[in-house]
């Protein structure tokens, strides 16, 4: 299956030009040359799939989808489109949320505090991203939300952790084990939280939540 995956034409179309776009088959190569393409054919013979669209996430990870008959018409493409704002932003949420559930002392813990404090995994991704002293409108960036959204996040922090400033809710989260610090001695950063995504609307808990 992965040699398989390797050449068909989508993979091969991102893997080489990086693009993000929602794209389908038979758009790419056009009706004739598709139908011809061997994928086409070990498609059609094992699964009776004749037309794939694929919805890219970044770092060649991505949806793909397929169906019997029917190429996919432009309004469908525009939906997908959509869709895949949606899975970008839980995409990133999601791993965010599995970096931060690696980088600390004691994960089992942490989700109980943060359980015990009502934190959303959304306001646990915010509260990591505060501590790298990131700005809203780059934390918007990052998790492809509006800064609105953002300093919305924020101010819930804020009332649930019983702080007022980035500062006191970094220092309250440290104590309470929600943010692990570097080992070096006496030094005062948080660990670094590599990019990425989580559920946006349930509380965390201790497995990891995925999209």
């Amino acid at each position: 299956m992965m040699t398989v995956a390797a050449s068909h034409p989508l993979f091969q179309h991102y893997r080489d030009t990086g693009t993000h776009e929602v794209l389908d088959a038979r758009t790419l190569l056009g009706g004739s040359l598709w139908r011809n393409h061997e994928i086409f054919s070990i498609s059609r013979a094992l699964l009776d799939i004749r037309e794939h669209v694929t919805i890219p996430l970044g770092a060649m990870r991505g949806y793909s989808l397929g169906r019997s008959d029917g190429a996919y018409s432009a309004a469908e493409l525009a939906l997908l489109e959509r869709v895949q704002a949606l899975l970008m932003s839980l995409d990133r949420h999601q791993r965010t949320y599995r970096h931060w559930h690696t980088s600390i002392a004691s994960p089992a813990r942490a989700a109980e505090v943060a359980e015990d404090f009502r934190l959303t995994s959304r306001e646990i991704t915010v509260l990591h991203l505060l501590a790298q002293a990131r700005t809203a409108p780059s934390i918007a960036r990052q998790l492809r939300i509006s800064p609105r959204t953002v300093h919305k996040h924020v101010e819930n922090l804020y009332r649930k952790l019983g702080t007022s400033d980035r500062l006191s809710a970094i220092q309250r989260a440290h104590a309470l084990g929600l943010l692990q610090f570097s080992d070096t001695p006496g030094e005062k950063t948080p660990r670094h939280i590599a990019p990425g995504v989580l559920n946006s609307n349930s509380p965390a808990s201790k497995g990891e939540q995925r999209p």
